[in-house]
């Protein structure tokens, strides 16, 4: 998707985060392979991006929620 360190995820999917418990969940219900859409914002910019779920993606999302 093209998330780097720093930057705040404000929307995985359909829904908001608030804190790592939106993330945990996303997380819960998706998988390796899902295309997902997240929003986020650098450097004062919202950006948005899809992309492929890797399993290093939801090991670094486990990791954080």
């Amino acid at each position: 998707v093209g998330l780097h360190p720093g930057d705040i995820l404000l929307q995985l999917g359909a829904g908001a985060v608030f804190g790592n418990r939106e993330v945990m969940f996303f997380v819960r219900e998706h998988g390796v392979g899902d295309e997902v859409e997240a929003v986020w914002a650098h450097d004062g910019n919202v950006h948005r991006g899809k992309g492929e779920l890797t399993r290093r993606d939801l090991e670094v999302f486990a990791h954080h929620a």
